[in-house]
């Protein structure tokens, strides 16, 4: 009665405790305080929420619905039913019983026709404690929408389907969570115990099934998810998992990035540092090994024994091999990929070898390739065309694979880029950020195919000892179109041996032609410029670059300087008319305009 002649917003507070064989509807915006006081109910349903219905119970009493035989005769039934998408339940604390007989029983909140429930506190995770025969929370797919929200409290589901060895055909209600509605189910914490821990029956319902902490134990699992398409079939089912303890193996319903790990038969779920995925490869991987080993199983490539590499006859070619890099991902061991060779990258060992046309190599969220293989090569890729874009790189890179076409861009380098072999040759938008200990920033180096192509454009060096290295040729085969523009260099230091200091910004080993514009050298403590012996470059262009340097260049080649065209240079050199060598300063003739 007091509920009924409550005014929208107050608050009723129990006195004492009541029994009850008539059920109360609200309509209104009421706070029940229980007061610790308890409601034994006879009846079906306690409290019915509907319309535009907002009940909040707080007071940490009880609701106690009918046991045994008495449970029994309302199977189905719950003590709280919310129904209409203005209709909404909240309970903060307290208890909520109701129980049932075999098969037969009661619900403790029923969820329906776009109904809300809200159970626990937001900020304290704690929350009521709702024991009851089958689901203390349940929804059902003719009857969707609903939605609900947990942040904590205990939920228990009693009824057992298992007799001897057959277990019923209802053992899907048995779960303290029973999701089979379309709507949202969101659960932040709180323990969940029954013969299952959750239960998700429909897959063509709409919805989104989200764990992102709570403990779900189940005497046979601790998440039921059934392929059942349901009568609703207003969409898709979409279960993530982002935290949580359970009793079984989550990992089929983790989201992206989250990996579970067991410990005495509990799994945790906890946030990945980084994953790496393979286009085309179901699952996330922690490791470049991981996701490797899982692609070359999926193309049935042989990872372990005698025929380690081996593959079908019919696979001769793949046409691409797309990575995505996340945060901070580590090569792993190499086991089961690369055996004695082969790159984690392409694929690894392959034999017979097959082509792989392209690798791309994709980063967000500050990715970073950690190498935890003793090989300067563990992020080569052994195709015709390889592209990195957006990874960082901690330690020192050796690209020392036979790529027609290799692309770096919006990388980060620590340690200084190495590229071997490599046909043709890209760095665009990159950062070289060392720490003063390494050598070159940058070094291109022909070793078994002739590079014919070096652009070097739109980069960052700073903190290495020198910054770039072109060397091009391979024997007397000499056709690389060298490019360097639009850079910024400083903070180098110079190499130092035998107590001599030296180096350069900019080292022209060998190249068909070498074009130097725009470039920017910040106080180069040794040589701006260092054309190598040996260099028989067609020409060297150098236009529009703000030098400022110790020294302007050594002409170690005594290149011809007639082949040298300048222009729009600004120069800062604090010895003019002299260079540098490894051992002692020499005149120099070399100037700029």
């Amino acid at each position: 009665k007091a509920l009924a002649a409550a005014k929208d917003g107050d608050t009723v507070k129990l006195v004492g405790n009541i029994s009850t064989n008539e059920g109360v509807e609200v309509v209104k915006k009421i706070t029940l305080d229980m007061a610790e006081h308890t409601i034994t109910s006879s009846v079906k349903q306690v409290f019915t929420v509907t319309g535009s219905g907002d009940l909040t119970i707080i007071g940490n009493g009880t609701i106690a619905g009918p046991t045994g035989e008495a449970a029994k005769a309302l199977d189905g039934k719950a003590g709280l039913v919310v129904s209409g998408e203005n209709a909404k339940l909240t309970v903060l604390n307290g208890t909520i019983t109701a129980g049932g007989v075999d098969d037969c029983g009661m619900y403790g909140v029923y969820v329906k026709d776009g109904g809300n429930v809200i159970l626990g506190d937001a900020d304290t995770k704690a929350g009521p404690t709702i024991t009851t025969w089958f689901a203390a929370v349940g929804e059902n797919n003719t009857t969707s929408p609903a939605n609900i929200t947990i942040y904590g409290g205990e939920y228990t589901e009693q009824a057992n389907p298992v007799s001897g060895n057959t277990v019923a055909s209802w053992a899907y209600l048995c779960a303290p969570v029973y999701a089979s509605a379309s709507g949202n189910i969101n659960i932040y914490g709180g323990t969940f115990n029954g013969y299952y821990g959750i239960s998700s029956r429909y897959v063509k319902v709409a919805q989104n099934l989200n764990i992102s902490g709570g403990t779900f134990i189940g005497t046979e699992a601790a998440l039921f998810v059934d392929d059942v398409e349901g009568s609703a079939k207003n969409g898709e089912r979409a279960i993530a998992i982002t935290g949580g303890t359970f009793s079984s193996n989550p990992s089929a319903y983790l989201a992206v990035g989250y990996k579970a790990t067991e410990n005495s038969g509990i799994w945790a779920v906890k946030k990945m540092d980084g994953y790496a995925m393979i286009e085309g490869l179901a699952g996330w991987y922690e490791t470049l090994t991981d996701a490797a080993k899982a692609w070359r199983e999926s193309n049935g490539i042989a990872t372990t024994g005698g025929n380690m590499g081996g593959h079908p006859a019919e696979l001769t070619e793949v046409e691409a091999i797309k990575w995505t890099i996340v945060g901070t991902v580590a090569t792993g061991d190499g086991n089961g990929v690369v055996g004695t060779s082969g790159s984690l990258l392409s694929g690894g060992y392959i034999h017979p070898s097959i082509t792989i046309k392209s690798v791309s190599v994709n980063g967000t969220n500050n990715a970073t390739l950690k190498n935890e293989i003793s090989s300067d090569y563990a992020f080569s890729a052994g195709a015709e065309n390889a592209v990195y874009k957006g990874i960082t790189f901690p330690e020192y890179v050796s690209f020392n694979s036979g790529a027609e076409n290799v692309t770096f861009q919006n990388c980060t380098f620590n340690g200084g880029l190495k590229v071997m072999q490599a046909i043709n040759v890209t760095v665009d938008t990159c950062v070289f950020e060392g720490d003063g200990s390494k050598d070159f920033a940058f070094m291109a180096q022909a070793v078994t195919n002739v590079m014919k192509k070096v652009d070097f454009k739109n980069n960052t060096v700073s903190g290495f000892m020198r910054g770039l290295n072109i060397q091009t040729h391979l024997g007397q085969i000499v056709e690389a179109v060298v490019t360097i523009t639009n850079n910024n260099i400083s903070g180098l230091t110079g190499k130092t041996e035998n107590g001599k200091t030296y180096g350069s910004a900019i080292q022209l080993t060998s190249g068909k032609t070498f074009s130097v514009s725009g470039n920017t050298i910040e106080n180069a403590p040794v040589n701006a410029l260092h054309i190598y012996t040996g260099c028989s470059a067609d020409s060297i262009s150098i236009i529009n670059n703000n030098i400022s340097a110790k020294y302007l260049c050594w002409n170690a080649a005594n290149y011809d300087l007639t082949k040298v065209t300048s222009s729009g240079n600004t120069c800062t050199i604090d010895v003019a008319g002299k260079c540098f060598t490894k051992t002692e300063e020499i005149d120099s003739t070399f100037t700029l305009s």
